[in-house]
């Protein structure tokens, strides 16, 4: 039901970092298993799989129904610290020798070391993959997943997260001075476009409702842009920090520390697409093409009767591809007859256009 969690263990072995005492309850001490991130993916011609990368000894598990889990591959790392799919490939940050491994559906790869101790964050923009690390902060790039290059020194301690957004690439970064938000357009000039010393950490961003969001450490706020340069503050709560953003049925979700609250945006994500250029092509006796296309990427929906029996238009064709260009063939026709028709594009559940 909604709101309902089931528990799913994925081992019950112990990292090599564990430390316990013999009146320490279950699941207490330093260090126990920790899932550090998540991540879907499928090779070609293969079958997808949920990823999940470890503290336990470089760990990496995944299942194809979300129940049964297996070991995908051990690295012998410390942690696995990031998972992201690129030129279909999933890769791997991983700590503590900063190393990158890749799978390619059959077997996994050693594919970068990046001089650093920790390799923390993973992103794609203008097809290349990035990588940021710990502890000089430095931004690593590869077209190829095969030939790093270094792109950027951030001047902090941690670069966290990245997110693209509105033809940029954000970097959320932190050092014990506090965080920073650095933003570039070719990957390798960077510019700060927001500093504070108020935060320590810089955990998260994620796009939603044209806006770019980033979930801090330490204040547990969450701040807001619409242009890149100006930030607010949309959320103050009393959690230590934003850890993880996440969209889900139109709402904006924001995964807590302390108490572990899940927070929801009290608005959905309603950009509604501009539908143009309605056409009706390749018109015959029993078929006709309908053609349209819309300002932002949208599903395509076509409800169509016989015009004596309008307006009830029960008759319907889906397509739930996101195109910016959108066809749908009606194939069930009757000659000489009338009809009418309409035509709805939705970029989500909440924001149709007709």
């Amino acid at each position: 039901t909604p709101g309902s969690w089931n528990k799913i263990q994925i081992t019950d072995t112990n990292p090599k970092f564990y430390t316990s005492t013999p009146d320490q309850k279950d699941g207490a001490g330093d260090y126990t298993t920790q899932i550090y991130c998540l991540c879907s993916s499928a090779a070609p011609g293969r079958e997808g799989a949920l990823f999940a990368g470890t503290n336990l000894n470089g760990g990496i598990y995944q299942t194809v129904d979300g129940e049964i889990w297996k070991e995908a591959f051990t690295t012998g790392e410390d942690r696995i610290h990031a998972l992201c799919e690129f030129k279909s490939r999933l890769y791997a940050g991983t700590s503590s020798q900063g190393k990158v491994f890749a799978y390619d559906g059959i077997q996994w790869n050693t594919v970068g070391s990046l001089s650093e101790v920790a390799v923390t964050c993973l992103g794609v923009f203008k097809k290349r993959l990035y990588a940021g690390t710990y502890p000089s902060g430095l931004i690593f790039s590869t077209p190829d997943g095969l030939n790093w290059e270094e792109m950027s020194g951030t001047g902090q301690t941690f670069v966290q997260c990245f997110q693209e957004f509105n033809g940029a690439f954000y970097a959320g970064t932190s050092s014990p001075k506090g965080v920073k938000i650095i933003r570039t357009v070719n990957g390798r000039d960077w510019l700060t476009v927001y500093e504070s010393s108020r935060e320590l950490n810089l955990y998260c961003m994620e796009v939603f409702e044209n806006a770019l969001y980033a979930g801090t450490g330490n204040s547990g706020r969450i701040l807001k842009t619409q242009d890149g340069n100006n930030w607010n503050t949309a959320y103050a709560g009393d959690s230590e920090g934003v850890r993880a953003f996440t969209m889900y049925n139109d709402y904006l979700y924001a995964g807590t520390e302390n108490k572990g609250t899940l927070l929801r945006s009290t608005f959905d994500m309603a950009r509604m697409p501009v539908i143009q250029e309605l056409a009706v092509e390749k018109l015959s006796s029993s078929s006709a093409l309908l053609t349209w296309t819309t300002d932002i990427s949208a599903t395509s929906e076509v409800h169509y009767a016989e015009k004596r029996f309008s307006p009830d238009l029960r008759k319907v064709i889906t397509d739930k591809g996101m195109e910016l260009r959108h066809r749908i063939h009606l194939t069930d026709l009757k000659a000489e007859t009338e009809y009418e028709f309409k035509v709805i594009s939705a970029y989500r559940s909440s924001s149709l256009a007709v």
